[in-house]
């Protein structure tokens, strides 16, 4: 009867020690799956704040691009008004000059009809005309060069 109570005790912490062991390996693997979880959350907030951090980036280059495009754009229509302006200026210029020229032209004929008569009258007025243009075009060319440095000098 001792034996078959010692063999019973003996059992008894065998099973004991088991049950230690299983409940020990069980904390261990509770353990290691509560670390890895932990992990996983950290790589996860890290990941998102990462993702986060990136479309911030992202937004931040985008309204950095649209708003060089619209610089872009305000000087391409600057530019446009500034060539609209030289145009108007110069074909007010012209007209003007031309209606000058015209004026200077009448002028002429009539003073030279007065003073001398028939052809050589005529031959004198074609090259008058001619030198006229002639200075005419180098003039407006001086101008026009005075009313582009007036210009850029204003930009």
């Amino acid at each position: 009867g001792e034996q078959r109570l010692y063999r019973a005790r003996e059992d008894a912490e065998r099973r004991l020690e088991k049950t230690r062991l299983a409940a020990a390996e069980a904390s261990a693997k509770r353990l290691e799956l509560e670390t890895r979880l932990e992990y996983e959350r950290v790589e996860g907030q890290r990941v998102l704040t990462e993702k986060r951090r990136a479309d911030r980036e992202a937004r931040r280059r985008l309204a950095a691009e649209v708003a060089a495009r619209q610089v872009e754009l305000e000087n391409i229509e600057q530019e446009e008004r500034f060539e609209r302006q030289t145009r108007s200026l110069l074909e007010e210029k012209r007209r003007r000059e031309g209606e000058e020229w015209l004026d200077q032209m009448a002028r002429e004929s009539y003073q030279a009809k007065e003073a001398r008569g028939g052809k050589r009258l005529e031959e004198e007025r074609v090259e008058n005309g001619r030198l006229a243009q002639k200075e005419r075009a180098e003039q407006k060319a001086r101008e026009e060069a005075a009313v582009m440095a007036q210009l850029v000098a204003k930009q």
